[in-house]
């Protein structure tokens, strides 16, 4: 029985990913955490995996984490809102390490989350496919961008290695604070304004496609050394993907519209206080670019090599969020 070793498996999509792989009873799973990361995500199946903990900046942890292990999934990562050297310190030289000792003890296999945020999104609508150049715009996105880029270079070197640019992810027993859930709450609860036209198309993923999809780069050795752009199969407009949560909410739609020019000037203000003062600010970097562009993909590539197209639809997915939100909802 093979050894998966996944990394950020007590985050959100992390979490999900080790359930559905006990279910399959298939494979050992052993996690990386740090010493102070929060179990609680996985505190009833915790007799189920073997726990390493250890300091993604130490070579001697994450050799030792790699020890017996053929497959390694690596979703660690700082988010959107981190300071210049976590990305440095963390999404890039941790991944790094990961990759140079995966390589010195023959890991047979690593599957590597990148984001959609590499394209830098587009002001007219279209599909990014895989042979695109990237865009990276942020701390953030060049962080993601860099990795896949020292990615392709350890595949020259014999290592093998899958990337999957992901977009925002959603489904419940996501964190309140930020992402998808975030977004809901907000609109629930009539704090949601807009300040753009929302005609952009944005793509999605729901939390069970990308496990889904995940597990099918596991299984099928057609996806060694390859990029793939998932996402759930419908794109929308911003608006529609508002309107579908207002619908499921059962909520009103904002009478309010703040004009996109004077959310501009704002978000400069507090990030040139934030400069000054050094704090984050409590929206992430390039927020005004990246929610009013086009971040939507091909998925040819995908569907042609690993005949892998999305299990559930956007709807359900959205639906089954949403119950979840207003059951755990303060």
């Amino acid at each position: 029985m093979k050894t998966l070793l996944i990394t950020g498996a007590t985050g959100f999509i992390g979490s999900h990913l080790v359930k559905a792989l006990i279910k399959l009873k298939k494979y050992k799973i052993k996690i990386f955490i740090r010493p102070e990361s929060d179990l609680s995500r996985l505190e009833q199946i915790l007799n189920k995996i073997e726990v390493f903990k250890g300091d993604f900046s130490k070579d001697e942890d994450i050799k030792k984490s790699l020890n017996n292990v053929s497959i390694l999934i690596h979703l660690a990562s700082v988010l959107q809102r981190g300071r210049k050297e976590d990305y440095r310190n963390f999404n890039i030289n941790a991944s790094e390490r990961f990759f140079f000792y995966s390589l010195r003890q023959k890991i047979d296999k690593i599957i590597f989350l990148s984001s959609f945020e590499v394209m830098g999104g587009s002001k007219a609508p279209s599909l990014f496919r895989e042979t695109d150049e990237p865009n990276p715009l942020s701390f953030y996105a060049r962080s993601k961008y860099k990795v896949e880029k020292i990615a392709k270079e350890y595949i020259k070197k014999g290592l093998n290695i899958t990337i999957l640019r992901v977009p925002s992810v959603y489904g419940p027993e996501d964190n309140f604070d930020r992402g998808f859930i975030r977004i809901i709450d907000m609109i629930y609860r009539h704090k949601f304004i807009p300040f753009w036209d929302m005609e952009n198309y944005i793509a999605l993923i729901y939390i069970n496609n990308l496990i889904d999809i995940i597990i099918t780069c596991i299984k099928n050795k057609r996806s060694n050394k390859e990029l793939y752009f998932v996402a759930d199969k419908e794109i929308l407009k911003a608006k529609d993907i508002y309107n579908l949560i207002i619908e499921l909410c059962n909520t009103g739609k904002s009478f309010i519209r703040i004009p996109k020019v004077f959310v501009i000037i704002l978000v400069g203000i507090i990030e040139l206080f934030a400069k000054i003062f050094n704090f984050l600010p409590f929206f992430p970097e390039n927020f005004v670019h990246n929610i009013c562009s086009n971040y939507t993909c091909s998925m040819a590539k995908v569907e042609k090599e690993l005949k892998w197209a999305p299990p559930f639809s956007l709807h359900k997915g959205m639906k089954e969020t949403i119950e979840w939100y207003k059951k755990n909802k303060k």
